[in-house]
């Protein structure tokens, strides 16, 4: 009887505590301060602080917070030492302030303003390289591919010369030069090579003739003309006259542009032949040309 006495004693003073301690919709702790010098703590087996709330409202927590959503409100009170994933949604609204590292393996949408300060030149650094602070935004090499942005208004758009490589070749040559041949070769002396150091680039190439004609009278002039850049034929032009004879002298010019995407020399000429696909057009001449080449790639 002695043991069962002792057993049920527990449960029967129970009954004699008030419901609102036993089943509650919320709990509510009073603290004695409102400057943050008291707080309400959860303790660990080893008596441990764990988590925390100050009567200023502060949360502090020793192992972070684990949650699928994170949506921090308010004014100047979210400040944080590190913010850590991983939360498939951190959302910050107001302002919020990160004095250390912003972790995120899922996403984060900012509402309002996020500021980041830290002891280097940037306040934000990417996996990827692309790094921001002051102003600067600095992309290094080949974190942006084709195609990925699209500037529909940018304002004061500019290009220092530092940051852009322009390397070039010209020739101007008079010539004259003649040929019978319906197979294509090298037009004179106009050549060049261009050393193309950074790729992918651009080369920008142009041409012109003053003076293109045919040798023999009471016949029709074609003379095609076309660039080539390391092996590779690049445009088409063709000097074409109905008028017979050495009197039906013609200019003829040439512009094209070729993109290539192995850095090294690329040897670039001017092409030319007499006539067309079918056959050659007699003896074709040509004199006073000029030719130039530069290629333009982003260190």
């Amino acid at each position: 009887m002695k043991f069962l006495l002792f057993t049920l004693l527990p449960f029967y003073l129970l009954s004699f505590l008030p419901s609102n301690l036993l089943h509650a919709s919320d709990m509510k702790v009073k603290l004695n301060s409102t400057d943050g010098s008291t707080a309400f703590q959860i303790r660990d087996s080893n008596d441990v602080v764990v988590s925390s709330i100050t009567s200023d409202g502060n949360i502090h927590t020793k192992y972070g917070v684990r949650t699928s959503t994170i949506t921090l409100t308010g004014g100047s009170g979210n400040i944080f030492s590190t913010v850590t994933g991983p939360a498939d949604n951190i959302t910050l609204s107001s302002h919020t302030k990160v004095l250390g590292q912003l972790i995120v393996i899922g996403s984060v949408t900012v509402l309002g303003e996020l500021s980041a300060t830290t002891a280097g030149t940037y306040s934000i650094i990417t996996s990827s390289g692309i790094k921001m602070g002051a102003g600067v935004l600095d992309i290094p090499e080949g974190a942006i591919k084709d195609g990925t942005i699209t500037t529909t208004d940018v304002a004061d758009r500019q290009v220092s010369s530092a940051k852009l490589l322009v390397t070039s070749t010209y020739t101007y040559q008079t010539g004259p030069w003649n040929t019978t041949a319906n197979t294509w070769s090298t037009l004179g002396g106009l050549t060049g090579t261009l050393s193309v150091t950074t790729a992918p680039a651009t080369i920008f190439l142009y041409f012109d003739a003053s003076t293109v004609w045919r040798s023999e009278t009471s016949q029709w002039t074609k003379v095609g003309f076309r660039f080539n850049v390391g092996g590779t034929s690049v445009g088409y032009a063709e000097a074409y006259t109905e008028t017979s004879g050495g009197a039906a002298r013609q200019s003829v010019g040439l512009n094209a542009i070729y993109r290539v995407t192995t850095t090294g020399n690329y040897t670039v000429s001017v092409e030319w032949r007499s006539g067309d696909d079918g056959a050659a057009w007699g003896t074709a001449n040509c004199a006073n040309a000029s030719f130039s080449a530069f290629w333009v790639g982003s260190p």
